[in-house]
């Protein structure tokens, strides 16, 4: 069955919580130290408290660190996946490009082992939370602790949008570091190839600003995730945004081949650089179902295109 239906701008209407962010320079360098590491029988938890301890004394005022009997705790680590979910002794909230930390929190999706949770010092970047737009030079700038329906919601009183995720709730410094497929990749190319500037913590405690004038360094980190520092603030290219049209296909069973088939016929020659779609397969009531996403980045699309 087809559900459609027509969507805002960005198809998100969620308040998005706006707060400075100041870039400063780092003046503690233990915040890439120990920390960086999961516990193990070299580094138990009585060392990894005290780790704890040592940064509430010696970060700014715009950060925080939380212990287990914290609700701000439990926001930081709470992943919706239950296979990458660990409990950290501590979790800290930095709230300056200056008080990042080695391990981070990004938007919390991906399930890859250490890369959202860890059972050490859980650094969330939850208040790098600014969205930015610059009409004058068609950028925004998008904090790296955002989710995606967070960006798309900030953006759309403007009529304009980024190349950003699929998923409301995917995040924003995963998806961008790790490339980022996006509905509109076909129009404007991945995301990462939409990032004009990067705000960056060097290991060596340094806040740059890289953009293509770093040319090594601006190369390395598209695809390069944390391992030429941690972003904390992403520009990117912004485009008009008008109303789009999409819908999700369910397919049974007894119409997977025929399914299939469209699919490819679509993929090969479907030229249409606004159309996309997206399938998978999942397990539902003992059955195996194909579930379709369709996108068009228009109110409507050319008749006969899906």
């Amino acid at each position: 069955m087809l559900m459609s239906y027509k969507v805002g701008r960005s198809g998100f209407s969620q308040d998005v919580l706006h707060l400075s962010m100041v870039a400063q320079k780092l003046t503690v360098s233990l915040l890439f130290l120990a920390i960086s590491f999961a516990p193990s029988s070299v580094h138990g938890t009585s060392s990894i408290l005290t780790v704890c301890n040592s940064i509430a004394k010696q970060i700014s005022s715009s950060s925080s660190v939380y212990y287990p009997d914290s609700p701000n705790y439990g926001f930081d680590i709470s992943h919706w996946s239950n296979l990458s979910s660990h409990s950290a002794v501590c979790s800290v909230e930095p709230g300056s490009a200056g008080d990042v930390s080695h391990i981070i929190k990004g938007g919390g999706h991906t399930t890859n082992p250490g890369f959202s949770s860890t059972n050490g010092v859980q650094v969330s970047m939850t208040r790098f939370s600014n969205v930015v737009y610059d009409a004058s030079s068609h950028t925004v700038e998008i904090g790296a602790g955002l989710v995606w329906g967070d960006v798309y919601a900030a953006l759309e009183p403007h009529g304009v949008n980024v190349v950003g995720g699929r998923v409301a709730t995917v995040g924003v410094a995963g998806l961008i570091l790790g490339g980022g497929m996006s509905y509109n990749t076909n129009q404007y190319g991945l995301s990462i190839d939409n990032v004009v500037a990067y705000e960056l913590v060097l290991p060596n405690g340094k806040v740059t600003t890289v953009t293509s004038k770093d040319k090594d360094l601006f190369w390395g980190l598209k695809g390069g995730f944390n391992n030429f520092g941690v972003v904390t603030k992403f520009t990117m290219k912004a485009y008009p945004q008008t109303e789009v049209w999409g819908g999700t296909v369910f397919v049974l069973p007894d119409n997977l081949d025929a399914a299939n088939d469209a699919i490819a016929q679509f993929s090969a020659n479907v030229t249409d650089p606004k159309a996309a779609i997206e399938s998978a397969f999942t397990y539902y009531a003992g059955q195996v179902v194909l579930t379709i996403i369709i996108f068009y980045d228009a109110p409507t699309p050319p008749s006969g295109l899906f």
